[in-house]
């Protein structure tokens, strides 16, 4: 079969590479260069991590993501993935209540209470009366050697063709063909993986785009071995909703919050939100000054207003096309997941579950989403 594949970011490309495994004819088409170094997904790290408070079934989801992430990591020529584990500050019934949900998975974990959080982990200084719970199944990934070391392997692959510099215009999706200013292209199926483009080429549907402030952070000499031996950090446990990426393999320590982000359009300026960040981390993280930001992100995602997950959508009645429709900043981590199914969605005959949707009761994960084949 011949795959149209339209957007090159991370999840176009494992999407590729899963088709590619299956035996199809893939074609993935982008409107920049390649790598994509214009696409959402191009940053210095992100962070993989398993547990999800409150939430089984993205844990264990997030649970397989972390394992296919490591499996994939083994086959590239540059490490891309450092797993440095991860702490998420809760108040203590939530965060034994998280520990009794790793458990549930059969993931490891350690509850770490306030005094011994404040001691182990000093270059932050946490909020009072909360506990910690540590997940060593959680990393860093860094995001743009990965789109780097995808596009090299699709390169070399048999029956893949990549096709920068092609802004696709018009969609069809019944006919299994797009429009791009060099002409038509056409396969026998479809998907759309083109963040925040895709709605500029689908029928509008709930969703809304957001925009987030990152700070990239260098700190002092004195300290940096440290900061990069921290584990990951997805909640500090303020009321700001703050969280950190560790400086691994040279990167720069990468800080922001919940309350850096704003749907696209109510702020204009930029200014209040840095000014926010900086005086939240200034109480966060002892010693921390402006002085310590080398630079400055504002990234895009579209989610949906009602659910916290990716949103896959048909776009045929035959199932060989699809598009991703909302897709959050985190999602990075559930990359090897959706790209598989996405795969297996347009290629096989049979109906492929939802994949983010919780399983029925009366069956096991595994039973109701097959893991993927990387």
């Amino acid at each position: 079969m011949r795959v149209l594949i339209v957007g090159a970011g991370i999840l176009g490309l494992l999407t590729a590479r899963a088709c590619a495994l299956r035996g199809a004819a893939v074609t993935l088409l982008e409107q920049g260069p390649l790598p994509a170094t214009g696409a959402t997904s191009w940053d210095q790290h992100r962070i993989v991590r398993t547990l999800h408070p409150g939430q089984p079934h993205l844990t264990a989801l997030a649970a397989q993501a972390e394992r296919h992430w490591r499996d994939l990591a083994r086959g590239f020529s540059a490490p891309v993935y450092q797993r440095t584990g991860s702490l998420t500050a809760l108040p203590p019934s939530a965060a034994r209540a998280s520990g009794d949900l790793l458990t549930s998975q059969g993931l490891r974990h350690a509850h770490l209470p306030a005094a011994e959080l404040h001691r182990r982990y000093p270059l932050i200084r946490w909020p009072d009366g909360l506990d910690s719970v540590h997940d060593p199944q959680a990393g860093v990934l860094l995001a743009d050697q990965i789109l780097l070391e995808l596009t090299r392997e699709l390169a070399r692959t048999p029956g893949v063709t990549l096709l920068p510099g092609q802004t696709v215009t018009h969609v069809n999706a019944d006919a299994l063909h797009v429009i791009t200013p060099g002409g038509r292209h056409s396969g026998d199926a479809l998907v759309l993986t083109a963040g925040l483009g895709t709605r500029r080429l689908l029928p509008a549907e709930p969703s809304e785009e957001r925009r987030q402030l990152l700070l990239y952070v260098t700190p002092p000499v004195a300290h940096r071995a440290a900061w990069a031996t921290l584990p990951a950090v997805p909640a500090i446990g303020d009321a700001d909703g703050s969280w950190l990426i560790p400086p691994v393999a040279h990167t720069a320590l990468k800080l922001t919050s919940h309350a850096a982000s704003w749907v696209e359009g109510t702020r204009p300026d930029v200014q209040p939100a840095y000014d926010r960040l900086v005086t939240q981390f200034a109480e966060l993280i002892p010693g921390f000054t402006q002085a310590w930001v080398s630079g400055r992100r504002t990234c895009a995602y579209r989610i949906h207003p009602e659910r916290g997950t990716p949103v896959i959508r048909p776009l045929d009645a035959a199932g060989r096309a699809c598009a991703v429709t909302a897709c959050g900043g985190g999602a990075f981590k559930f990359a090897p997941l959706m790209a598989d199914h996405l795969a297996r969605r347009v290629l096989d005959a049979a109906p492929v579950p939802a994949l983010f949707d919780p399983p029925p009761p009366s069956l096991p994960l595994e039973d109701s989403h097959a893991a993927p084949g990387h």
